[in-house]
This record gives structure tokens, C-alpha cells and sequence, in this order.
């Protein structure tokens, strides 16, 4: 090591013994330290191997982006489209998109709910998607997390755009239940997040999820809003009159069938792990960070989350109070097995 160390062209010399093996400089230790040989990971493994990538998604971690469309804090940045061009560039391959619209509005759009960020149309989101996988046909598959607040009309524009837009790129339901897909079976493939509702509306496992999310969102929104924009009574006023208008309003509409159909992953409603653990292996959960830590302070349910984790898709995400957009710590939600850790 020390020899082929040696043979290093450095920016300073230092004065060594030259044909000395057994030691090198402090320039050509310097270079060392900061090269792929010192890396914490193995630089062979992190090479692309397709023989590596045969095996069901829930064995993967998969790069994922929480609110993908803002360009700066959660409360009042702008949003833009080439977020999304820059985050899959950068290989993020689990992207978000917050999904509004009522009837009469001219178009599906996307922003954050419940604050003042800007909006985006939602045909220019996947168009963007579109021309990435076309300019990069041997990508892994890129997975859409909608979030969905449309209205019915918005949603079957929702289902067009989509369809007319990916055609063949978007990954089709497979007639049959079996094993998830591999990476390599999802090549140059759109695979999307969202909810298929059950033939049992009642059932209260399979409710909504971006209810329960937008419910623990509210929450901690308002508890951060109250410090960080304290005295603002424009942002604030417009927030809360937000909030207490849609907690007034009936719940979410159901997804129609022309949007359900083309969605793959399930997002469900978190009951307990017993449950998930006999959920159709394509239903799937998402957590907020404030949520991680209070399931994490039991042993026990780590260690059922492992075993869920094991066959189940789980995808984490920033606690509302973020409004900085920091993020948390990764390597817990990754320790029990979570695969998108946004």
C-alpha cells in the first residue's frame, strides 16, 4: 500500500528517504485519507451490478424525496417542476406529489397543503418524469407518491394525463398476486404510490392514508407555525383559516377507479404490525419522523416492523414541524428494514 502510495503525485513533497517502503508523507497520507480507499463503504460494492437487482423491491433501500417540488422551506418557498429533473438526476427514484384540485378548476396541481407555497400543474410534473425516462431508458423505476386531495373530476384528469402522457412506461397491475417485482423487472418503468380503495369502505385499515397523514401534518404544522411566524398575522391568519376549513370539511374523496387502477403500491392506514403482517404485500404504510419515534420506543415493535419490513414496503417522511426542510436522522428507520426513507 505504502508503495503504490508513494507513487502518488501530491501538491507539496515532503522530505522522505527515498526507496523507504515503510512510510510515506504527510501529503501522500492527506491524499489517502480522502480517497475511495478510505471510504466507509467498500467502493466495489457500490458499483452497478444487474445481478444484484433480481431480488423483490422490499430488499432494496431506495433513494426517496419528501415534497419533491419545493425549492426552500415548507411554508411559503416557491414550488418548481425541475426539482424534479434535479432530484433524478441526483438518482432519487421515489418522488412526491402533494395532489389538489376542485371541480371547475382548469387542472390537477401540485403544492404543499395548508400553506402559502406556489403552485404547480400536475401534467408538467410528469412530463418532466417522461422525458427523463425517455433521455434514460436502463433507469430504475421512478415511484410517484401522490398524495391525493382532488376532487373526482380532478382525479379522471389525474388518470388521463398519466396514461397519455407515460403510456407504456407506466408499470401495469399484474393480473395476479404474487411476490413484489424486482428492480430489474421495473426497468425504464413509473411505478405509482397511491390508494386503491377496498370493496369494504367501512374497514378501517384500509382508509385513506393521506388522511391520517394530513391529520398528523395539521397538527404539527401548527404547533411549529405558532413559534416560527409568530406576529406574521398575514401568513398566520392564512394558515389557520386553512386549517379550520378543512377540518370542518368531510373527509377526502374516494379514488376513482380510472386513478386506482393504475396504481401499484397501496398506502394504508397503520393499525398494528400483527395487521399489516396479513395485508396483500403490495398495501404499504407511510410514517411520519414523530411517529418513528414513538414506535421505536417499544423493542417490540421493532422488531415486528423488521419482520414486516422483510415482505411490505414501509416509506418515512419529515414530521410537519420541519418547516425548515431539515431532515432527521436516516440510519434508525433504515436499521428495522424501512426502504423509503424520505
Amino acid at each position: 500500500l505504502f508503495l503504490e502510495l508513494n507513487s502518488l503525485e501530491t501538491t507539496r513533497v515532503d522530505a522522505i528517504r527515498k526507496g523507504d517502503e515503510n512510510a510515506i508523507n504527510r501529503a501522500t497520507w492527506r491524499e489517502y485519507l480522502m480517497s475511495s480507499r478510505n471510504d466507509l463503504y467498500d467502493p466495489q460494492a457500490q458499483k452497478y451490478d444487474p445481478s444484484s437487482l433480481d431480488r423483490p423491491l422490499t430488499e432494496y433501500w431506495i433513494n426517496s424525496s419528501h415534497n419533491t417540488y419545493l425549492t426552500g422551506d415548507q411554508l411559503k418557498s416557491l414550488s418548481s417542476v425541475e426539482m424534479y429533473a434535479v432530484a433524478m438526476h441526483r438518482g432519487c427514484k421515489c418522488l412526491e406529489l402533494d395532489c389538489w384540485g376542485e371541480d371547475g378548476d382548469s387542472f390537477p396541481y401540485v403544492y404543499h397543503g395548508y400553506t402559502i407555497t406556489s403552485k404547480i400543474p400536475f401534467h408538467d410534473i410528469i412530463t418532466c418524469v417522461k422525458h427523463y425516462v425517455d433521455d434514460n431508458p436502463d433507469t430504475l423505476p421512478i415511484i410517484l407518491s401522490l398524495e391525493n386531495h382532488c376532487s373526482h373530476e380532478q382525479q379522471r384528469k389525474m388518470a388521463e394525463i398519466l396514461k397519455n402522457t407515460l403510456e407504456d412506461r407506466l408499470y401495469k397491475l399484474p393480473e395476479s398476486s404474487g411476490p413484489l417485482p424486482s428492480p430489474l423487472d421495473l426497468v425504464g418503468k413509473v411505478v405509482l404510490k397511491g390508494k386503491r380503495p377496498s370493496e369494504n369502505d367501512d374497514d378501517e385499515l384500509t382508509q385513506s392514508e393521506s388522511m391520517e397523514d394530513s391529520e398528523a401534518f395539521e397538527d404539527e404544522l401548527v404547533e411549529a407555525i405558532s413559534s416560527e411566524v409568530e406576529g406574521s398575522l398575514v401568513i398566520g391568519t392564512k394558515i389557520k383559516s386553512s386549517l379550520s376549513k378543512e377540518s370542518d370539511s368531510p373527509p377526502p374523496p374516494k379514488i376513482v377507479p380510472e386513478l386506482a387502477c393504475l396504481t401499484f403500491f397501496n398506502g394504508v392506514k397503520f393499525k398494528d404490525f400483527s395487521t399489516s403482517l396479513e395485508l396483500p404485500l403490495a398495501d404499504m404504510h407511510s410514517f411520519s419522523g414523530s411517529k418513528l419515534e414513538k414506535l421505536y420506543r417499544d423493542p417490540a415493535n421493532v422488531e415486528r416492523w423488521k419482520e414486516y419490513n422483510v415482505d411490505h414496503m414501509s416509506r418515512i417522511y419529515p414530521s410537519g414541524s420541519s418547516l425548515d426542510s431539515s431532515n432527521y436522522n436516516p440510519v434508525v428507520p433504515w436499521s428495522s428494514g424501512c426502504q423509503m426513507v424520505a
